[in-house]
């Protein structure tokens, strides 16, 4: 079953609250379906670029409920969307309910997995393992009885804000502060800091049935002492898919019912523990690192088009999942994240090499010369996330090998902002690359 765009919805107009580099997918995708794309966001276009590709561009907040409501109505759209990011969910919630369109999430559904402390209540009900909780009162009141280190996270915040890695009770009490700071429930998690494996899983429901779209596992950068580990990579297909169907396929699908999840994509994210996934995190979204860009790559499914049906029409359409779904992937892909120190962009070389190579099927370029970082810790460093797939495990790892070969990102002193990639001895069946890389294990 695929989309017919003349028959289905050409001609009708979508609101879309965001303008990131993400959203440029979806307006790209809605013109493919004849969709006209009216795109509002607070930022101008060199931060929403989304507003520059979309037929009519508006300055309204994505969180400025009456007004959205009010251009929705002005601009005659037909249904409104948002994704990737947890604090447009809500709002654009509202203003569907206001307007009588339909969204795939309700509120209800969006507030038990927004929260960390809820989610992770939800999947104890039935039967999930999760990271153990640290008792908050007690760690704040008594930091000296914990085991360290510890991570303290907001409760509901996004792209890594506010999470810190404590080593000692000292620096409990502002690593609290700062969690705090980022959370508009008020509250905070805190958690055992745990280095363990690392797989990140893409979840889809259709008509009230879960299907695993795909599964990765996920290679961390540790340098930055104090603040959460960001990844560096993506690799599919995870190869802790056959824990997922032995041991998690059907709690999972019995909390989606208990949520009353008819319709939509989310994310899961979690540890293997003891041989166990463990999670700790969900995202009722689209992702952040864009992994429906790997799924139409393998699978041909492209959940961007089923969001923009949903938005339009109701109806999550355009591919059966029954039959088209399968996240054991026949190729090797890796979704290669480029981290950057803070600092002011200077100059990047090689990325027009880069995107050139055969292996490279997408590109999502987020920074450009002159852009300040200053955020530690936090997903504001990703420079780039580059799509590689290649018809083995060697060929892909001699393709990243060879990105990081050609790209070359400095500040304005003439240094290297880039962060360290992945070890190649944590990536399972690697081959020796030391003719490729001047260590022998971390890729230039």
């Amino acid at each position: 079953m695929t989309l017919v765009a003349p028959d289905f919805l050409e001609g009708k107009r979508l609101l879309l609250l965001g303008g990131t580099p993400l959203m440029c997918h979806v307006v790209r995708k809605a013109r493919e379906l004849g969709v006209h794309t009216i795109v509002t966001d607070y930022y101008d276009e060199h931060r929403a670029p989304a507003k520059v590709e979309a037929e009519e561009a508006y300055a309204v907040s994505t969180l400025n409920v009456p007004g959205l409501i009010d251009l929705a109505r002005a601009v005659r759209a037909d249904g409104v969307f948002t994704g990737y990011s947890d604090i447009t969910l809500l709002p654009c919630r509202a203003v569907c309910d206001a307007l009588g369109f339909p969204f795939y999430a309700s509120r209800s559904q969006l507030e038990q997995t927004l929260n960390k402390r809820r989610f992770k209540a939800l999947c104890r009900k039935h039967g999930i393992p999760v990271v153990p909780d640290i008792d908050p009162v007690q760690l704040r009141e008594q930091p000296q009885q914990a085991r360290y280190p510890v991570i303290i996270k907001p409760a509901d915040s996004y792209s890594s804000r506010g999470i810190s890695v404590c080593a000692n009770p000292a620096e409990v009490a502002p690593a609290i502060e700062r969690a705090l700071s980022y959370s508009s429930s008020g509250e905070f998690v805190a958690e055992p800091y745990i280095e363990a494996d690392d797989v990140y899983l893409y979840l889809t429901v259709q008509d009230g049935i879960l299907s695993l779209s795909a599964m990765a596992d996920r290679l961390m950068n540790n340098e930055q002492p104090g603040f959460a580990p960001q990844p560096v990579g993506y690799l599919f297909p995870s190869r802790y898919i056959d824990n997922w169907f032995a041991r998690l396929v059907q709690p999972m699908s019995s909390l989606v019912a208990d949520l009353g999840l008819r319709d939509g994509t989310f994310f899961v994210q979690g540890f293997v523990l003891d041989g166990t996934i463990t999670l700790f995190e969900m995202g009722l979204r689209l992702s952040g690192g864009a992994g429906y860009l790997p799924i139409a790559h393998e699978n041909g499914i492209d959940q961007v088009k089923m969001h923009i049906a949903y938005a339009l029409t109701g109806q999550f359409a355009g591919w059966d999942l029954r039959t088209a779904d399968n996240p054991r992937f026949q190729r090797p892909h890796c979704v290669l994240v480029v981290l950057l120190r803070n600092g002011i962009i200077g100059r990047i070389g090689g990325w027009e090499q880069v995107c050139a190579l055969p292996a490279v099927y997408a590109t999502l370029r987020l920074r450009d010369e002159g852009d300040v970082l200053a955020e530690a810790g936090t997903l504001n460093q990703v420079f780039a996330r580059i799509y590689l797939c290649a018809g083995d495990k060697q060929r892909l790892l001699v393709a990243i090998a060879r990105v990081r070969a050609l790209l070359s990102i400095t500040d304005v002193e003439g240094a290297s902002m880039m962060m360290e990639s992945f070890v190649l001895d944590a990536v399972p069946g690697s081959p020796d690359l030391q003719q490729l890389s001047p260590t022998g294990r971390t890729l230039p």
